[in-house]
Order: structure tokens, then sequence, then C-alpha cells
């Protein structure tokens, strides 16, 4: 009897201990944008250096349209060459402006959900149709084997891609004042949707007032943990990503539901003239070994020498930039932070996916998601 009892207190402890144990996080990355690269071998051999298992897609964006007075699609994903991103599972996702919902009316917001219901499964029929378009080609020979090894790929193929995509995501940077027609448009979604999953980003503000801010009525959560300062203000180092901000803002009760986590792996410049905003840099220059003549005047700052002009942008003499990358070390100690305050989130997310960015950051990715 003694015995017995002591085996079942053993095998307890130990079942107590496997689920105690932390899961594995899915290692995944956004792609932004509204073409895919040529070069199916080369794009997969990153992807699978990289170690990502998993995408985050962006279908299209929705704005609201001053003239027609009513929400709009635009920038909508060109499905040509998806192939590298879409092998294997993926989540679309649809951007909405928040000015979306500061003008929609409340019958707009129903009509809203079931349009983008409608764009999202026809772009993902489209690119579950080239997935498996390999498999149609395949002709008949006759020959009982052959033919039997075939169809057993298909029918393999056709199960994996059965799951490909069972999440679907939505983007909104929501405030206090558009929160209740954001949820109400969640809501209806969801209940057009059955049987996916269907998530939402949440920015840190939210996250760390949900009492305010409300929790979107979704299955899960996307944690943005970027773009966490004053972008306009002169005064800030680095309005992408601030470790002593994240700490700030990860300092908060438990989201009450199942998150993800993203951070970034992009960068720009911002541009001050006089002290004032004058806006965002993508083409980050400086540094970059061109002939603009500029000086360094701190860690990541620079001040333009003479009048030039660089791609649509005229730049005039005393002009500030500051450059804003995330540093790899600050990446990894965010994830380490992440850990242990989100120790039960699910997938890891970099955004976004860019031959520059990946090699730039490709040790650090490889390291974080090898150890997480």
């Amino acid at each position: 009897m003694f015995y017995r009892t002591f085996l079942f207190l053993v095998f307890l402890c130990a079942l107590l201990s496997c689920n105690s144990r932390q899961m594995p996080h899915q290692h995944s990355f956004y792609y932004w944008k509204t073409t895919f690269p040529a070069g199916d071998s080369e794009n997969i051999d990153k992807i699978e250096k990289s170690g990502v298992e998993h995408f985050y897609i962006r279908y299209m964006d929705v704005d609201w349209n001053d003239a027609l007075v009513m929400p709009v699609p635009c920038g909508q994903l060109q499905t040509t060459n998806c192939i590298p991103f879409t092998r294997d599972t993926y989540t679309p996702v649809v951007y909405i402006t928040n000015r979306t919902f500061e003008h929609i009316t409340d019958n707009w917001i129903d009509s809203l959900a079931l349009r983008l219901t409608q764009s999202i499964s026809s772009i993902t029929a489209d690119i579950e149709r080239k997935a498996t378009v390999q498999f149609d080609s395949v002709p008949t020979t006759g020959r009982q084997a052959e033919d039997a090894f075939w169809d057993s790929l298909k029918s393999t193929a056709m199960a994996k891609r059965a799951i490909a995509c069972t999440e679907l995501q939505i983007d909104c940077d929501w405030t206090n004042s558009t929160k209740e027609k954001y949820f109400r448009f969640l809501r209806k979604f969801k209940s057009l949707n059955p049987g996916k999953t269907i998530s939402a980003t949440v920015r840190m503000y939210p996250y760390k007032y949900s009492q305010k801010m409300g929790i979107p009525p979704v299955d899960r959560g996307m944690l943005m943990c970027y773009n966490l300062g004053k972008i306009k203000s002169p005064g800030t180092t680095n309005s992408i990503f601030d470790l002593d901000e994240l700490r700030n803002y990860l300092d908060a009760e438990k989201y009450p539901l199942p998150l993800d986590i993203a951070l970034p792996v992009f960068g720009w410049q911002v541009w001050f003239r006089g002290g004032k905003y004058k806006g965002i840099v993508h083409n980050i220059f400086v540094t970059a070994g061109t002939t603009v003549a500029y000086k360094k005047t701190g860690d990541n700052s620079y001040r333009i020498l003479k009048d030039t002009v660089i791609g649509s942008n005229y730049y005039r003499e005393g002009d500030e930039l500051r450059l804003e990358i995330p540093g790899e070390q600050d990446l990894q100690q965010a994830v380490s932070i992440i850990d242990r305050k989100i120790p039960d989130y699910g997938r890891l997310t970099f955004f976004d996916w860019n031959t520059t960015s990946v090699t730039k950051y490709e040790k650090t990715i490889q390291a974080i998601f090898n150890k997480h």
C-alpha cells in the first residue's frame, strides 16, 4: 500500500512538473509589403535559416474616404510568388485606420465586417490555389502503385493546407473615443468567421491601461512592443524601441486575453527643422556611406551641413535627423523581460520581413529564436 502511494506521488510530481514547464513559443514574422519578392529558393532558405515557422501577412489597409463618405480598401496584397511565405501556417492581417472608426456609421460597421470577410476569403482562396496547383498538374499514369503514391502526397498536402490559415487578425490603433465602434466591428467580424481564431493587435498603452481602453472582444491579442515614445518630440531618444519604456508599460496587471508578442527589426530617421517635426524618412542614408554632407551631433543624431535633395525630400542646412533602430542587445534583453512578465505568451514575432532587416538582425533573430 505504501509503495503504491509512493509511486502515485512520484507520478503526480512528475505530471505537475511537466505542466509547469514553459511551452515553446512559435517563431513568427510579419510580412507587410503589397508584393512578394522574386526567388522562391532564396526566400525559403532565408526563412528556414532564420527559424521562422509562421507569417502574419498583411492583406490590405482600410481607410476612411471623405469623398465617398465610406471606408475603402487600399494597398491590397498581390499574391504572385507568395508560396515561400504561405507554404506553412499564416495569418491574414487587415490594418484599419482609427480615422475609419471616427467617421463610420453604425450601418457601415456591419457592412465593413461582411466586406472584409469576403475579401479575406477571396485572397486566401487564391493563395491556396497556388499552394496546391502542383498536384493538379500530375497526370494519371495508370500504374496503380505510382498513382497511389501521388494520391497519398496530394492527400497529405491538402490536409496540411486545411490547417494553414486558422486565424484572422485585425490591426487598429484604437482610442478611448473609438473603442465602442471598433469593438462592435470586432464582434460582428468574429460572428461572420466561425471556426477561425480572431486576434487583434494591442499597443502598449491599451495594454497597461486596459480598464480605461477596454479589452477587444477577440480570442487573442498581439502585444506590439514597439513605437513606445513620442516621435514628434526632439527630446525623444528612440521612439521605436526603448527598454526603460518597455519595462514601464509591462508593469501592469495580467491582461485578460491570451497574448502573442511582436518586436521590431526596422528603423527610420525622424526629420526636424528648427526643432519642429517634419516627418519620417524610411530610406536611411546617414551612416550608409552616401555623399550627403552631415555631422554627427549625438549617439543617434545628425545635422545636415548644406542644402541637398535626396529622393523627394529637400533638406536644408541645419536640419536635424534622429536615427532610430532597435539595438540588438536591447532586443535580447527585451525578450528576457517579457519571458518573466508574460511567461505564457504564444508566438514570438518580429516586424517586419524584408531582406535588409533580416540580414542586419539575422544573428540576433536566430539567437532569440534558439533561446526562446
